[in-house]
């Protein structure tokens, strides 16, 4: 295996221009090829350089303790074999019988890695990576081809391409487990709004503790850009944020998502994803000016008469639902909502890394099988009646 220290030294390393008077800093590795010369970017941002490069570090060496290596220990068998130890496929690969059905028009036109699977099968031995769920610590076997970044044989055996939702490292396992957990919450709760097309409130935070606002709103006035902050917190009690911004005609979208402890946390996070977002878009202008369709060429083109979602309706008098303040809380409140995390270890010499797994929650991709994304927006009151999958956004979230 390749050691952390030898990985980082063999990465080229970028400084990203983010523009004048951004107050967030952005990083970015193209990191060395895997064992199938597969070559990843991270990515990492901060309110200095050196926070962004090693927020960027951080992401590589994940990437770099996730990648599939023959010399793992993996169990082969199949899911019927191995029901009462393993958790459940259809409960994280999230895929409707409508979108099996119709999966070959889907990868006509798909990205690499953004390809849909056929139905698990069962009876089939696949391998096996031995985790644990996070309370009560008991053993749970879970697929490696969800698992493990780059595991070829991922589609082919009913799994969609890994991918890094969920990862994450960390100066200890718990920290490392917390920052995957609120990745996991943000990427549901958006899930949840961007295909139901919920109106939501704007998010309010306090300003007086966000030292960094009033620079990132004389960043966003500079660029002569609107700039707004939506509420997208869940039945999850989390606080969750979209950043959101455009031209002065309400098109040219740019977005930005977080979660965190705190209303200001969470909104700091989104405006940090938002500012790495209008870099990329900006790259992909320069660059690829007509490559593949994806989520940041697509919020180019929407409106106000398009997405009328995506700008916040007034505020009502609702407060919003007290937060967990640590991971024993969120703990209790994903436990009341029968929501179960697992945690598969990677970590290595020394560096704390982990891929946490909560099945039922949602991915940002379109997944759209019976469950939350139709259930919360009804016992939030969003919606008075499910939507049917017929009626949910056409216009997926693809990174």
């Amino acid at each position: 295996m390749t050691q952390p220290t030898l990985y980082l030294r063999q990465a080229k390393w970028f400084d990203i221009d983010t523009g004048p008077r951004c107050p967030f800093f952005v990083s970015a590795a193209l990191l060395p090829p895997d064992g199938e010369g597969i070559r990843r970017v991270a990515s990492g941002r901060g309110k200095s350089r050196q926070e962004a490069r090693q927020r960027c570090a951080s992401e590589a060496i994940e990437r770099l303790c996730a990648i599939h290596d023959r010399n793992r220990t993996l169990i082969s068998a199949s899911y019927a074999n191995v029901v009462d130890k393993a958790v459940n496929p259809a409960s994280f690969t999230l895929f409707s019988e409508n979108q099996y059905r119709s999966r070959d028009e889907w990868n006509a036109t798909a990205s690499v890695g953004q390809e849909w699977p056929g139905p698990f099968d069962p009876e089939r031995t696949i391998e096996w990576a031995s985790a644990r769920w996070l309370c009560g610590r008991e053993e749970v076997l879970l697929p490696a081809a969800y698992a493990f970044l780059g595991y070829r044989h991922a589609l082919e055996t009913g799994f969609p391409v890994p991918d890094s939702s969920g990862l994450a490292a960390g100066p200890t396992m718990t920290d490392a487990v917390q920052y995957a957990l609120l990745e996991l919450i943000e990427r549901d709760a958006v899930s949840i709004w961007w295909y139901n097309r919920i109106k939501r409130e704007p998010f309010i935070v306090d300003h007086e503790k966000m030292t960094m606002f009033p620079a990132f709103q004389e960043w966003v006035d500079f660029s002569d850009r609107m700039f707004w902050l939506l509420d997208l917190t869940s039945d999850l009690k989390i606080p969750v944020a979209a950043a959101i911004t455009s031209d002065g005609n309400g098109s040219d979208i740019s977005l930005g998502f977080g979660a965190g402890w705190s209303a200001e946390e969470a909104a700091e996070s989104a405006m940090g994803e938002l500012v790495q977002f209008e870099v990329t878009k900006k790259m992909q202008e320069t660059s690829r000016p007509h490559g593949p369709r994806n989520f940041i060429s697509l919020a180019k083109t929407l409106t106000r008469d398009i997405a009328p979602y995506l700008w916040p309706v007034q505020e009502n008098d609702s407060l919003r639902p007290r937060a967990p303040s640590d991971v024993v809380g969120l703990l209790d409140r994903l436990s009341a909502r029968l929501l179960k995390p697992l945690v598969l270890d990677l970590s290595r010499n020394g560096v704390s890394v982990v891929r946490v797994v909560v099945p039922r929650l949602r991915p940002v991709w379109p997944r759209f099988a019976p469950g939350r994304l139709f259930d919360v927006p009804v016992e939030r009151g969003w919606l008075a009646t499910p939507n049917a999958e017929e009626n949910l956004n056409p216009l997926p979230i693809i990174y």
